[in-house]
């Protein structure tokens, strides 16, 4: 009896022979959501609102994740950008952090968001930066002692949110007892524009030296110049907390302890466990205090021995994505972080390829997807293409997104535009592809939900009618030229679309299979091999083709 029996569905693996496929593998596997064994179709897509850019956005975010619609507020970027929302508790403005090539990182809330215009109407410069001129400090009153205490004097700018800058250059004074201290020519305002304080907080040590832990004196309005003094050493407050909380990296901002700005600007902004954020210059790896996005301390840096190009944290960990070699990092805490070099060569080939998902980051390398995890890397796709294969969708071109555990990669070679759907879990196809072509994309994580970029309007993924599948068998040899003369194809509803191949007699025969029963195929010719396909909406179950009724009976 020469008989073929599909009872459960497979994806596609190019690297294999189709006359070596497994018997439920496909050849070809379009906008197909293969779960369960069974075949059944990805939903089409359902627009959701027009951009607002009249450029080509590349990335997209929804802010205002209290909004009972997802029509708003949708952030544009046209050049890649990361958006992070803060790790800030009982946040009433929703604080949100974003780097974006061409641009000095940045920083937005529920104030500033809304408005005509492409959104974020306004934002921030990230961080706070130290007042630029120190104060003038002098003594008045009479002192009481011969000996006299020399006192250091600063200040920092804070923001209307609290957030607190780095101290001004220090002063220092000799004072008596019973002298009060006048401080004056404090700065009003940041020199940098997009950087907004309401207020001033004051510090002065408490012995003669410069080293000493400053503590605070007073809190005064921005606009307030100068302030008196009178508290003794007894009366002072908390010691200063934000020594070191410089902006992050920007190439228009002088570095401190520089005459000059920084080569690179932050980019590709991830959030770490503790609140921790990070970020690269170059091929310098920064972190942000925990909880402070704000504040960048330039002694916890890290350096790559190769250019980066990506970062993404999960878990207590982060990856750095290189040119050349991945590197791992991990620590709960800025001061401590450790970094691996791994030792396989998988470089990252595009920055908007970097997902994080499965406990590990993804990513597109030379040679196929990559994930780096605690365990090391891996060459996740070894068992589907080969380099060459791989190279045919041109990785450099793939910007991907993590939905309902699988990765969906979108790629553009210049002539052909789609999209390769991977599962790693084990328990479903590893790949598939999609009819569906955009340029940006984002994970809504409160409700798990897939936005795309197509053409001028976001879209919802898998929301709307079912798209149309199609699954194409392998090449089944037959161990005799046989006539298959019989077929069933089991499905949840009908109609299915079936096509039948023989290449050896150049058959080919399609029907449209409207129930459950055997039903007749073309009789009167043998071959060698054959190969099936099935195309619609319907959910299938199984293909059976057998050479008679009898013989389907015993399937």
């Amino acid at each position: 009896m020469t008989a073929i029996a599909i009872k459960s569905f497979d994806g596609m693996y190019p690297v294999i022979n189709s006359r070596l496929l497994k018997d439920n593998a496909a050849q070809t596997s379009t906008n197909t959501k293969i779960t369960g064994g069974s075949l059944k179709p990805f939903k089409a897509t359902s627009s959701i609102v027009s951009k607002r850019s009249a450029g080509s956005p590349v990335s997209i975010y929804r802010f205002g994740q209290s909004e009972a619609t997802d029509t708003q507020y949708w952030f544009e970027f046209t050049s890649d950008a990361d958006v992070v929302r803060g790790p800030v508790a009982g946040d009433i403005y929703e604080r949100t952090y974003y780097t974006a090539s061409g641009q000095e990182p940045r920083m937005t809330t529920s104030t500033l968001v809304p408005g005509a215009g492409v959104y974020p109407n306004g934002y921030y410069r990230l961080g706070v930066e130290p007042p630029s001129t120190s104060a003038s400090v002098a003594v008045s009153g009479s002192g009481t002692d011969t000996v006299a205490e020399q006192r250091y004097y600063t200040y920092t700018f804070v923001t209307p949110l609290g957030e607190e800058g780095p101290p001004a250059t220090v002063s220092s004074v000799s004072v008596l007892t019973g002298q009060s201290v006048v401080i004056s020519g404090m700065s009003t305002a940041p020199v940098k524009s997009n950087r907004t304080v309401d207020r001033k907080r004051i510090y002065r040590t408490v012995t003669g030296t410069n080293a000493t832990d400053f503590q605070f004196v007073a809190e005064v309005a921005a606009a307030t110049t100068s302030f008196t003094d009178s508290k003794t050493s007894g009366q002072l407050g908390e010691l200063i907390p934000s020594d070191g909380w410089y902006p992050p990296r920007n190439s228009t901002d002088n570095e401190p302890g520089t005459n000059g700005p920084s080569p690179y600007t932050m980019y590709g902004l991830t959030l770490m466990a503790n609140g921790i954020m990070a970020g690269y210059a170059g091929n310098i790896i920064c972190f942000s205090e925990p909880y402070m996005p704000h504040a960048w301390k330039r002694e916890n840096e890290l350096v790559s021995d190769y250019q980066i190009v990506a970062t993404k944290a999960f878990g207590q960990s982060l990856a750095v994505l290189t040119a050349a070699y991945p590197y791992l990092i991990q620590g709960a805490d800025p001061t401590s972080m450790s970094m691996t070099r791994l030792d396989e060569l998988h470089a990252c080939v595009s920055k908007r390829s970097a997902v994080t998902m499965n406990n590990g980051v993804v990513y597109a390398s030379p040679d196929g997807l990559a994930q780096i995890s605690n365990g090391g890397v891996q060459l996740l796709t070894k068992g589907l293409f080969t380099k060459e294969e791989w190279q045919a969708y041109k990785p450099s071109s793939i910007h991907a997104y993590q939905y309902d555990g699988r990765y969906f990669a979108f790629y553009d070679t210049g002539t052909v535009a789609g999209c390769l759907v991977f599962s790693f879990n084990g328990q479903e196809p590893a790949l598939v592809t999609l009819n569906l072509t955009a340029t940006a994309g984002y994970l809504e994580p409160l409700t798990d939900s897939l936005y795309l970029l197509v053409g001028s309007n976001i879209v919802k993924f898998d929301s709307g009618s079912a798209l149309t599948y199609t699954w194409k068998s392998k090449r089944f040899s037959l161990p005799k030229p046989e006539t298959l003369a019989v077929g069933q194809v089991v499905a949840k509803s009908y109609p299915v679309s079936l096509t039948f191949y023989t290449y050896d007699t150049d058959t080919t025969y399609t029907l449209s299979v409207t129930a459950a029963n055997a039903f007749r195929l073309p009789a009167g010719k043998k071959y060698n091999s054959v190969e099936v396909q099935v195309s619609g909406t319907a959910e299938v179950e199984q293909i059976l083709l057998t050479g008679s009724m009898d013989e389907m009976k015993s399937l």
